[in-house]
Order: C-alpha cells, then structure tokens, then sequence
C-alpha cells in the first residue's frame, strides 16, 4: 500500500523539517564554543583526524579518541621588544613633520631636500614616498654622515639628508616617511 500525500500535507511536511533543521543548526551553532569561550573537540589516535563536540547536548569522545579543549581566544601573550627603528618622521610636501620619533628637528632648505638633526649617528636610512603622488616614480636618496653636510647647511655631525628626484634627476617635493637605525 503507498501512502500518498497531496496539495496542502506535503507542503507542512516540507516547511516542517525546513524548519526542524533551521532550527537545530542554530542549537549547535549557539552552543560552539561553549558558554566560557571554550571549543572542545576529539583526535583520532590512529587517524590523527580532529572533530568538533558540542559537550553541552552531551557528545562525547570515543574510546578511540582523546578529548582536547581549547579557548576561542587565548590569554594575551608578552609584550613584544621595542621597534628597532631609532628614529622615524613622516614628513608633509611643505617640510613639515608630524608622527615622529627620536627626529629633533627637519628643515627643507630647498625642493626636493630635507635635512634631519638627529641624537645619535645613524647607521642607515630609509625612506618611502606616502599617499598618490600624481608626479610619478618619485625616488628618495638618503644621505647618513658624512655626506648629508653637502646638502645641510650648518649641520651637526648626526645630521642626515633626503633627496626626492624625479626619474630625469629634477628634485621635487611629496610627502614621505623615513627611518633611521
């Protein structure tokens, strides 16, 4: 004998178990990671599979299988060392500064050229155009003692330098960040 349903029955039996899955997909949803943050789960000893549990409608590891629980977030860990850059500026197209680090003082004395007085000798410098620059390829040189007294006048013996030139050697002015170590 078959069993058949027509129009309106097979309609509420199709809403109903819609419904019925909707509803225990957000049970289970709602309960991983538990209520304390913590997701628990069970590694496969031979297989060394991993599968998710929700303890709390009760599942449980198999014999098979070792329990293991861990935090959906983790205790904070170390404050990390201090950057290793000595100093660092971002530096606007007009010279000035702002966002700066150990950088006593920038000065522009002509396009394209900043000069940076320093408390300590650098060893290095690096440096990068920042924002859209509409002039293109913009290249920064930087220049560590001795050589940025050929650009700074009256320079102290940590002054350092930055030259911004377009690709057929023109200086030009953009904003740009630089670090020192």
């Amino acid at each position: 004998m078959r069993l058949r349903m027509k129009g309106r029955g097979r309609h509420l039996v199709g809403v109903s178990a819609g419904l019925l899955a909707v509803a225990l997909s957000g049970i289970a949803y709602a309960t991983i990671p538990d209520s304390n943050g913590v997701i628990h789960g069970c590694y496969q000893k031979t297989t060394g599979s991993l599968r998710v549990i929700n303890k709390d409608v009760g599942q449980n590891c198999t014999a098979s299988e070792k329990a293991l629980s861990w935090n959906k977030e983790g205790p904070a860990g170390p404050t990390g060392p201090p950057g290793s850059a000595f100093a660092y500026a971002y530096v606007a197209q007009d010279g000035s500064m702002f966002n700066s680090k150990n950088v006593t003082a920038v000065t522009h004395p002509s396009t394209g050229v900043w000069c940076f007085d320093l408390p300590f000798a650098p060893h290095v410098a690096v440096a990068t155009v920042t924002g859209f620059a509409f002039l293109g390829n913009q290249i920064i040189h930087t220049s560590i003692p001795p050589g940025a007294s050929d650009a700074c006048t009256n320079p102290n013996p940590d002054d350092a330098a930055a030259f911004m030139v377009l690709p057929d050697g023109t200086r030009t002015d953009y904003q740009f960040f630089i670090m020192f170590n």
